[in-house]
């Protein structure tokens, strides 16, 4: 089913809470920090709506994230856009194009030595997967609209340096996936400006069962103790997974080591 509805609704909850943020920070002294960085991954992608045959290579991505306190929670918005090689076992190539955009507010349920934050997460993502031997009149990708659970725990390590571990997993959301039987010569490849305008198109509503988005990292943050926002240079690592049943079962995964610098606002 398509949901204009919807996307509409998540897009004004991630602009809402930004708004929120920057208008608290008006009145307020409130710690903020803006992150960039570049992530250089080795990543794997299958989508047997084409061929049961897996490609993986290297993928280079852009980066950038913003933490800042809001209220008791902490804010966290991401966004990627990631350029990609991948060769398959009989060595036919294929490029790889991604970009996610992904928020979450954190609630701190623990103190200690470790501090843990949880709370909602919502991202918007699509993998697309282009053929550059053969078959080059056909794109495949996945394109989600999630929401889910979101946790985030860190403990400093001395003054200045911190470790964060984070996660994220869908629970509901939508699902946009090429159809199972295309038209020769339905889209091509060479056509590349529907995957920008409409990268999440004819969206199915799906839940756990029928696909996953999973996000797991760990990062070392140059950041003061005892502020939840950090700042400084970072480095880290993190692993990605996004899977699809239908029409075809098809999967993405990555695992990049990352080094960014974040600017205290």
């Amino acid at each position: 089913m398509k949901t204009p509805r919807q996307l509409r609704c998540v897009v004004g909850v991630v602009c809402g809470a930004c708004w929120t943020l920057r208008a608290a920070g008006a009145g307020a002294a409130v710690p903020q920090s803006l992150y960039a960085g570049l992530d250089v991954a080795f990543h794997t992608v299958r989508d047997d709506t084409l061929v049961p045959l897996a490609f993986s290579g290297p993928r280079l991505a852009l980066m950038s994230r913003y933490f800042g306190e809001l209220g008791p929670g902490l804010l966290v918005g991401e966004g990627q856009l990631g350029l990609g090689y991948a060769l398959d076992r009989e060595q036919a190539q294929a490029a790889t194009f991604s970009w996610g955009l992904q928020a979450s507010y954190l609630f701190r349920v623990y103190e200690g030595d470790w501090q843990v934050a949880l709370g909602p997460a919502l991202g918007w993502d699509n993998q697309t997967f282009l053929l550059l031997d053969w078959d080059d009149a056909h794109a495949y990708w996945i394109g989600t609209l999630w929401l889910g659970p979101g946790l985030r725990g860190w403990t400093w390590l001395n003054d200045d340096w911190r470790l964060d571990l984070a996660g994220e997993v869908a629970l509901l959301g939508w699902q946009s996936r090429p159809p199972e039987y295309r038209r020769h010569k339905q889209e091509t490849s060479y056509e590349l400006l529907p995957y920008f305008t409409q990268p999440t198109r004819d969206l199915e509503f799906g839940g756990i069962a029928d696909w996953q988005v999973l996000r797991f990292s760990v990062e070392l943050f140059e950041s003061p103790a005892p502020r939840r926002a950090p700042y400084g240079w970072g480095f880290g690592s993190e692993l990605a997974w996004v899977h699809a049943s239908d029409p075809r079962p098809a999967f993405g995964f990555s695992a990049s080591l990352r080094v960014s610098y974040g600017f205290d606002l």
